[in-house]
């Protein structure tokens, strides 16, 4: 298993990371540079990265090497995936001890026995690096090795640059990594790199768009304490976040959305280990810099092309409309240029490396007290059990308190079945599958109705902001507004509807 963190440099920084103080303090001997020249195949269908694979042949000097990668996304900052490895003779893969090496227990074992696939694999992309190596020996005694490439990939009749570091794990313990990134990019300000260089050289092929990552299953087992279960979830949210940084790059919507909602997952998390386990301020901080980041682009983007797209399909020959629809699309495409450079900056690669430091080395023990560390340490099935009543309990006093409340009474019965719904989804492998998912299914219909009603609150916010920065569209924009407030009038009874149809559910046991 490879363990390693892949951080991008800006070009001109290049020097200064092969003449760091750091890299020197902890050399264990004098840098060595390669020039290495990779080629990956696959079928014309992609199968091998459908399956989240890569099959590499490196060339350096007189050396060929292939090299097998298998997994998918970052967990922690941390690119963690199988490799196989070992020498050719020629400069096309040799399957035959490929197979042997993989086994047949690996999930790719089918592909690898298939017919004809030597004869189906083809060059698809290339890299040309420059790569300098710095074994390394840190503090506690971990062995690193630090390359810095500089290069490009080359596919599709295209090129992109490679300026970036890798940091590989040897030996010893990830947290200790990720302490040593951390002094590492002190040195030198860097942004996160997400994607591997296979990654890079599929998104060159016209073939392989993004696609948003959703949030994955949380796989618990009734044996766990507390701690353990949340150290899962937690790493279940991050992973998502992560997954997602590409899209934000690329501003892609649905990356956008699916970041932020492992952004309030994660939240839920640790709102649900009130009291036990809480982020250190300066994180905290940096989280809801990002959120903010996030949540301004997503509001735009569902005024733009949901709230306002179902308005312009309502009456399209509304002049003023379409005019108001045209100025949020430039604020949605603005603010997602905006998100798309927090997630290229120094500062989203140190948030992401200090997340992982306070995971990995479990930072919430520091000071906890005896009582604390006990009920950390308590089975997770009577907390999930107790966590969930909770939750329940707190989304009826909301939605029983709808007739007469307040204006916001609608938004905190929102926001307490999302609660509800991400930690029914948590404890989900806790309990009954079928349960679980009927009462989540519930749940989803009334998010959606009452997520109706919010857009519309958001959408009057944002509209008010477009009004005073367009005093032009004054009109139209205080015409558009009126609509929304007629269209709010008619999705309140479908939002109370469903909330009467959800009071009866019963949890899942």
């Amino acid at each position: 298993m490879e363990n390693e963190i892949k951080l991008l440099a800006r070009h001109e920084d290049i020097d200064a990371l092969l003449h760091s103080p750091l890299l020197k303090k902890f050399g264990t001997a004098a840098p060595v540079e390669h020039l290495l020249f990779d080629t990956y195949f696959d079928t014309p269908e992609r199968e091998l990265r459908s399956r989240h694979a890569s099959l590499r042949l490196r060339k350096a000097g007189d050396t060929r090497l292939q090299t097998l990668r298998t997994g998918n996304g970052t967990d922690g900052g941390l690119h963690r995936r199988k490799e196989y490895e070992l020498p050719v003779a020629g400069d096309w893969p040799a399957l035959s001890p490929l197979r042997k090496l993989v086994g047949r227990k690996s999930t790719l074992n089918g592909l690898l026995h298939s017919r004809n696939l030597k004869a189906r694999l083809g060059p698809v992309f290339s890299t040309r690096i420059t790569r300098t190596i710095f074994p390394l020996k840190l503090a506690r005694g971990d062995t690193v090795e630090c390359a810095v490439d500089v290069g490009e990939i080359i596919g599709n009749g295209a090129t992109v640059p490679v300026c970036e570091v890798e940091l590989e794990l040897k030996s010893g313990e990830l947290a200790n990594l990720v302490d040593f990134a951390l002094e590492l990019t002190k040195e030198v300000p860097m942004a996160m790199g997400e994607l591997s260089k296979g990654d890079r050289g599929y998104a060159l092929l016209a073939s392989s768009d993004f696609v948003a990552s959703k949030a994955a299953p949380v796989a618990l087992k009734k044996k766990m304490t507390v701690e353990q279960a949340f150290s899962d979830i937690a790493a279940n949210c991050l992973m998502q976040i992560e997954a997602n940084a590409a899209g934000v790059a690329r501003c892609d919507s649905e990356g956008l959305h699916q970041m932020r909602v492992g952004l309030r997952r994660f939240r839920s998390a640790l709102g649900l280990m009130d009291g036990l386990i809480a982020l250190p301020e300066t994180l905290a901080g940096e989280m809801d810099w990002l959120s903010a980041q996030l949540g301004e682009a997503r509001d735009w983007d569902v005024l733009a092309h949901a709230t306002l797209g179902e308005l312009s399909q309502a009456w399209p020959a509304e002049a003023s409309i379409t005019e108001v629809t045209d100025a949020a699309i430039n604020e949605s495409e603005q603010s997602q240029r905006l998100a798309a450079a927090a997630v290229a900056t120094p500062r989203y690669a140190r948030l992401i490396l200090m997340l992982s430091q306070w995971r990995f080395d479990a930072r919430w023990r520091n000071g906890a007290t005896a009582h604390d560390r006990s009920r950390l340490e308590a089975p997770v099935t009577g907390f999930a059990r107790k966590a969930l009543a909770a939750a329940h309990k707190r989304l009826l006093k909301r939605g029983n308190a709808l007739d007469g409340a307040a204006p916001d009474a609608a938004h905190r019965v929102r926001i307490a079945a999302k609660k509800t719904r991400y930690i029914s989804e948590f404890f989900q492998s806790l309990f009954g599958a079928r349960a679980v998912r009927s009462f989540v299914k519930q749940l989803s219909g009334l998010q959606e109705e009452f997520g109706r009603l919010n857009d519309v609150a958001v959408a009057d916010r944002l509209l008010s902001t477009l009004q005073e920065k367009r005093p032009e569209l004054g009109i139209s924009t205080g015409y558009v507004r009126g609509f929304l407030v007629a269209s709010a009038a008619n999705v309140r009874p479908g939002a109370k509807k469903s909330w009467r149809k959800f009071s009866p559910a019963r949890l899942p046991q």
